[in-house]
């Protein structure tokens, strides 16, 4: 059966890819409106948000219109986090019923995307299956009114995010603490400043000018450069950059020093509410310096399959709290059942004042060397040619080792290596992409 849906959910460029054109996300959101109400027996209710990008409006009424015709009701969150949309859904799941976020998280501003979003956590593959034949039958029809009139949600639902922050961080709890937020021109321009200055914290905000067309354009958990500057040009304490959603967080010291996600694991785990947890989670990506330095903590490191839905299953699986991906991607299973990068950054924050290490200090990390290659199309990596090259690389590596995997957001296949030795990870992993690239050409990808 053709599927529709990547890791998360629907990505692409807004020119190119047929799945964001007006005809197929009106079929989207009938399919969606109709699978609801078999599901729930009600008319179904959705609350849709968006970050910042300028392709957002066209997608949010070509939805809204299929939802309507397919007998549901649509509400309009505005601009706003994912993480807060999911907020919004898991504490108000007797109201909305699902989420649709806008999004293309921390790709180019060109891309945009659709992110379903149930109560307590992402849709099923099974939801997954019966909505494509949903849409499988759905015809197209006429194209929709140009604007549409969406109600937007209650106001106490759309504070219900921030109020939830003060029931957990006291306003005193970053005082004195100098902080430089990078919000990447997205959807937490507005709502990051405002939680962390709640918290006692001094703001210092870049990256909180969005127009449309420059979100993750050069700031960013994607590019913190900017904020690696900013922090030391200042004399700030601390640094977090946001994508362009705010489900990633990447963390800067007073030195400017760069922090991923497997640091912040390694820093949250000492935290007192997290120190007595033995298991974390991680995923194939996630640096073996830390699982190393987890054994030294008496902890252990459980990997997943990359994706947010992966590593909460694994940590429902171990009744486990923190779990997350080397881009930033930091799951606080009691917060949230996905990653929330404002939540994250609070608690890494509040890790520093409480353990004295505002070095933000941890492990060392064993090299790595990553590659991504164009793969407009996914071939099967167990099957030959592919498993014999992949194969033997990874006999070459030890006691290294090397994840060839493809993107579930972009087309792209990603080539990591990980060695004690820097040189030897580079080598293997141009040396593995060469080898790979002309069958991927060839065979069409």
């Amino acid at each position: 059966m053709q599927t529709f849906f990547g890791t998360d959910g629907i990505r692409g460029s807004v020119i190119t890819n047929p799945y964001l054109s007006a005809p197929f996300l009106h079929r989207l959101g009938m399919s969606l409106a109709q699978w609801a109400q078999q599901k729930h027996g009600t008319t179904p209710l959705f609350v849709v948000g968006a970050d910042t990008r300028g392709s957002a409006h066209t997608i949010l009424n070509a939805i809204a219109y299929g939802i309507m015709k397919g007998g549901g009701l649509c509400f309009n969150a505005g601009i706003l986090p994912t993480p807060a949309l999911q907020h919004i859904v898991t504490t108000q799941a007797h109201y909305y019923h699902y989420g649709i976020m806008i999004t293309a998280s921390h790709n180019e501003a060109s891309d945009n995307g659709v992110k379903i979003i149930a109560p307590y956590g992402k849709l099923l593959a099974s939801d997954q299956e019966i909505i494509t034949e949903f849409i499988a039958h759905t015809p197209s029809f006429s194209q929709c009114p140009a604007s549409l009139t969406i109600p937007p949600i209650q106001t106490h639902h759309a504070s219900s995010y921030l109020m939830h922050f003060s029931t957990i961080f006291p306003a005193h709890l970053l005082q004195g603490m100098h902080v430089v937020l990078d919000c990447g021109q997205g959807a937490t321009y507005r709502i990051a400043p405002i939680v962390f200055q709640s918290c006692g914290a001094k703001v210092t905000v870049i990256g909180n000018e969005p127009d449309g067309e420059n979100i993750n354009g050069g700031y960013g958990s994607t590019a913190p450069q900017m904020l690696q500057k900013k922090i030391v040009e200042i004399g700030a304490d601390i640094g977090f950059a946001f994508d362009g959603d705010g489900d990633r967080v990447v963390a800067v010291n007073y030195r400017g020093e760069l922090f991923d996600g497997d640091d912040i694991l390694a820093l949250l785990s000492t935290h007192p509410r997290f120190s007595a947890e033995h298991t974390i989670v991680g995923t194939v990506m996630t640096n073996s310096g830390l699982s190393s330095w987890l054994h030294g903590q008496h902890k252990k490191l459980v990997r997943s399959p990359v994706g947010d839905a992966h590593i909460e299953r694994i940590l429902r699986a171990h009744k486990a709290e923190l779990g997350g991906e080397p881009c930033g991607h930091i799951i606080i299973r009691s917060h949230l059942p996905t990653a929330d990068g404002i939540f994250s950054a609070l608690c890494v924050a509040h890790t520093a004042l409480l353990t004295g290490n505002r070095l933000l200090k941890t492990f060392t990390h064993l090299a790595q060397s990553t590659i991504n290659l164009p793969a407009k199309h996914t071939q099967n990596l167990t099957e030959e040619p592919f498993a014999s090259i992949i194969r033997l690389h990874e006999q070459s590596l030890l006691p290294g080792r090397s994840v060839v995997r493809y993107s579930g957001t972009e087309p792209l296949l990603r080539i990591m290596t990980e060695h004690p030795d820097q040189e030897i990870a580079e080598q293997a992993s141009h040396e593995l992409a060469k080898q790979l690239k002309p069958y991927m050409y060839d065979l069409g990808a």
